[in-house]
């Protein structure tokens, strides 16, 4: 099942930014990643979307990272995947696919803009 959803915001707006990861966990350098991202926070910026498809990237890691430069910001996101863990998943932008393991961060910037991240399923930050 495909579930499609398309948001509009009137006084608001969102930037990109894209990465391929290296497939193999000990190439990635989160540290670069989260100055990458940080690069892109504007005065406006209330909320990361982070996106992945990533098998062996930590993404734990890079939120550390992320928490060290900009905890102020909230991330949120997901990780493309199914229950076998070795089959390609696909995430894509308005500006290509990535069949290989890629992320893709949404940044929300607005005045008005609220951004609040909760938890559930007994998660825990």
């Amino acid at each position: 099942q495909i579930v499609l959803s398309i948001t509009y915001f009137e006084k608001s707006s969102f930037s990109l930014f894209e990465s391929l990861i290296p497939t193999e966990e000990k190439d990635s350098d989160y540290g670069a990643i989260a100055k990458a991202l940080a690069s892109r926070i504007r005065p406006d910026t209330k909320g990361i979307l982070l996106l992945t498809n990533t098998i062996r990237f930590d993404i734990e890691k890079l939120i550390i990272e992320s928490n060290r430069l900009f905890g102020d910001i909230p991330l949120f996101g997901g990780i493309a995947s199914d229950n076998d863990p070795f089959l390609k998943f696909s995430i894509f932008s308005q500006n290509r696919i990535y069949r290989e393991e890629g992320l893709i961060a949404v940044f929300f910037h607005g005045e008005a803009l609220r951004v609040s991240c909760k938890y559930f399923f007994d998660w825990e930050p």
